[in-house]
């Protein structure tokens, strides 16, 4: 698609170790689609952190993208993904991107019960954004343990562009996480004065979340 091709920026594979950013799944250029439509301005810096055409990665994959994205100087990265193994490395990336002012935005888990996407979201630090689904039901309890604080967005038949660059109907947490990391860069660009911070506690309490028992 041409118009998300020109916000496209050099970005980096970190399976790799090159600049092949190709997206063969479809994931990463459905999640950037909705980034550019909800900030126009924004300049998309991919890092590309699972194998060509697989779509799993381990915590380390994580890891070393979050130190690309801050050796990009990122403000916002977008983290349309979960897993269940948090480690003292992956909790310091995290920490080492806060400290320089960058706001991290990650999906939730799928449920209270959920133990496979619990990180990175869980970390306070990290923004975690659960999917809402609105008055068709479907939104995302947040009543895990270890999941306290999070924002919630519509999750529900997400309009998107796939890789034919035609309209596409999606749901799941990575695109409310799309959405959240959208609007956060949006207000960042708009008030450059404002703090990754602040704008996380910002929407963190305009949100609505859904709740168990709520």
């Amino acid at each position: 698609n041409f118009e998300l091709d020109r916000k496209i920026y050099e970005g980096w594979n970190t399976t790799e170790d090159t600049g092949n950013i190709q997206d063969t799944i479809g994931h990463g250029s459905e999640v950037s689609s909705i980034l550019c439509i909800l900030n126009p301005e924004a300049q998309i810096i991919p890092v590309k952190i699972n194998q060509q055409g697989k779509s799993y990665f381990t915590s380390g994959d994580v890891i070393e993208g979050l130190y690309k994205a801050k050796m990009l100087k990122a403000d916002v990265v977008n983290m349309s993904l979960s897993g269940p193994v948090s480690s003292q490395f992956l909790e310091e990336a995290v920490q080492d991107c806060i400290q320089v002012g960058m706001l991290l935005v990650a999906a939730a888990p799928h449920s209270a019960t959920d133990d496979h996407g619990q990180y990175p979201a869980s970390y306070p630090q990290v923004m975690g954004v659960a999917a809402d689904g609105g008055s068709q039901g479907g939104g995302v309890d947040s009543g895990s343990q270890l999941f306290q604080e999070k924002v919630s967005a519509p999750g529900l038949d997400i309009g998107v562009i796939g890789l034919d660059g035609q309209l596409k109907r999606v749901s799941g947490s990575s695109y409310s996480t799309a959405i959240v990391s959208g609007v956060a860069s949006r207000l960042l660009a708009q008030n450059p004065h404002l703090s990754p911070h602040t704008v996380k506690n910002y929407l963190t309490q305009s949100s609505s979340v859904t709740r168990k028992n709520a």
